[in-house]
């Protein structure tokens, strides 16, 4: 076979190379790595039963897919690029054998890949066009020269090799999204992904949150036309929810911030970036001379919610600059957050050591950025605090908590706890149980539970008519007495402590005849169900009625409970 005249060649001129190998210099031993290279190229090491010409499962040649492919590296024909052993292919990475050096190719990224022949392709002075990461834009002041654009650099393309793909393209368009931003007709306009947040923020519910949305309304009204007439009926409004006509205010005003929003940022004017944090969400505007350009807002997950405010407060800074870092990077800009710690410790003039890692980290992150940060109190910090509160009142209890209840098929308070703890739900207990109390399929078909009453409390009306027995210990002792059996009168509160070796019935009998050698015996006594005072041997002993009760139930017998907790 053809096959194995290679294999056996290859073996034999390896062979060799390995004893010249042993007696020459390091130029020799360079000379030994290209002839072996030469002579076993297209023997695919490390991966035996594949084929040395396209990588498969080993088949004929004449069924070999690459047999008649040229090569996307050195041009030649009969084999796939990852299988070339040119040494003109850079991206390839060298395996080491016991007799010599081979290379063998690698995994590329597409974007780098690209990125590095859009710039080769600039180099042949190509008119409008821009390349980013994997996406391309040929552009043209008219339908004329976008075509000759567009021709140019596709014969561009073709010299190097790039193919496209039709179904990801766009061609002769008025209208592009591109780096957060939409381009039409000469205008610049924010991508509507930005304002997300401004366009989700709900309808108020009731009174503190219409006040919130009202506070940001009104901290913009330099930019809303008419605002006094446009926000009259959300103050006429005292009922909620909000009638129809408030509603339609609200959502004019927020068209109308909007519409501020939708102007090209002017990059000599300098920004101002405001953040806030609340106990499920992190929020920040960006604004210029006081302007909104942008808004940003994300709830904060799991484990986040359980960091302290100051950290709250940070993540906050820290999230705002990473969205808009192409924005605020090389440039000077104002840092607004109404937390006074994380000014100070944020604060470059700070030159004191921070303890907190995450925070010194994040000092560190911010350090290549140049800014002024500022405290503002948090009842002036108005529009990032509105955007956080949104997500407080997205999250709601008859909005979320009432849909998942009813998934599980109305589970108790129990099960729904455990199932919440389970998962790391953001519901508390007090949640679990308002709910439950109120699902009205609950309180229909489950049956009600009735806690059972306490035992009737009877009063003694005279002296050892009525004794309470029960037993203490074990205690630490000096002797075999580590345990104490306390018999307290229910009229006077007289006690009597016996101190015992155990806690049998015999002991108890032996206690008893005490007390009743001195009073008599009374009419009832009181015990908890412990063994000894179930014996039938003591029940015949006292000839008399023995009341068992559970201690928490039993009012009178908590008065022994009590005398057990002074004792020693």
């Amino acid at each position: 076979m053809f096959e194995d005249r290679v294999a056996n060649i290859a073996s034999e001129k390896e062979e060799s190379a390995r004893k010249g190998a042993e007696n020459s210099s390091v130029s020799a031993a360079a000379r030994v790595s290209k002839q072996s290279q030469e002579s076993l190229r297209g023997v695919s090491f490390g991966a035996p039963g594949k084929c040395y010409f396209c990588g498969y499962k080993r088949h004929p040649r004449s069924e070999c897919p690459a047999r008649d492919e040229d090569c996307n590296n050195c041009g030649k024909k009969g084999h796939f690029w990852k299988m070339c052993r040119s040494s003109q292919n850079a991206n390839s990475q060298r395996a080491s054998t016991a007799s010599a050096l081979f290379d063998r190719p690698t995994i590329a990224s597409a974007g780098t890949s690209l990125t590095r022949s859009m710039i080769e392709i600039k180099e042949e002075g190509l008119e409008a066009t821009f390349a980013y990461l994997d996406d391309v834009t040929v552009g043209g002041a008219n339908e004329a020269e976008l075509v000759r654009n567009q021709a140019k650099f596709l014969d561009a393309a073709r010299r190097k090799n790039i193919t496209f793909n039709e179904n990801k393209s766009v061609i002769a368009t008025k209208q592009l999204s591109i780096l957060g931003y939409v381009i039409e007709d000469g205008e610049l306009r924010p991508d509507p992904e930005r304002l997300r947040p401004l366009k989700e923020l709900p309808i108020p519910q009731n009174l503190k949150a219409l006040r919130r949305c009202m506070g940001m309304f009104a901290y913009y009204a330099r930019w809303i036309p008419n605002f006094s007439s446009k926000v009259k009926p959300l103050t006429e409004s005292p009922t909620f929810p909000l009638g129809e006509e408030a509603v339609k205010a609200f959502d004019r005003l927020k068209a109308d911030i909007e519409n501020s929003v939708v102007t090209a940022i002017d990059e000599t004017i300098p920004f101002e970036v405001e953040t806030d944090a609340s106990g499920v969400a992190i929020a920040a505007t960006l604004n210029q001379a006081g302007r909104p350009v942008a808004f940003f807002s994300r709830p904060l997950n799991g484990a986040e919610k359980n960091h302290p405010a100051v950290e709250k407060e940070a993540l906050a800074i820290i999230e705002a600059v990473r969205h808009w870092s192409y924005y605020l990077i090389g440039r000077r800009f104002k840092l607004t957050t109404d937390q006074k710690s994380v000014s100070y410790v944020f604060d470059i003039q700070h030159k004191g050591k921070i303890k907190n890692e995450k925070m010194r980290r994040w000092r560190i992150e911010l350090s290549c950025f140049t800014f002024d940060i500022v405290y503002r109190p948090g009842s002036e910090n108005i529009p990032p605090d509105t955007l956080t509160r949104a997500f407080c009142s997205a999250i709601s209890i008859e909005d979320n908590f009432a849909e998942l209840h009813n998934a599980l098929c109305h589970p108790g308070v129990t099960r729904m706890w455990h199932f919440i703890k389970s998962k790391n739900l953001p519901f508390g207990i007090e949640e679990v149980r308002k709910m439950t109390a109120a699902c009205k399929v609950c309180a229909k078909l489950k049956p009600r539970f009735y806690k059972p009453c306490n035992s009737p409390l009877v009063k003694a009306t005279q002296p050892f008519e009525r004794l309470n027995i029960d037993f203490k210990g074990p205690l630490p002792s000096t002797n075999r007495n580590i345990y104490f059996l306390t018999v307290v009168d229910e009229f006077s509160r007289f006690p009597f402590i016996f101190p015992c070796s155990d806690m049998t019935s015999s002991t108890v009998i032996a206690c008893l005849c005490q007390v009743f050698s001195l009073f008599g015996t009374p009419a009832y006594i009181h015990s908890d169900r412990g063994a000894a005072f179930l014996s039938k041997e003591l029940t015949e002993f006292l000839m008399l009625r023995v009341w068992h009760v559970v201690e928490r139930q039993a009012i009178t017998l908590k008065v022994t409970v009590k005398l057990r907790g002074t004792m020693g």
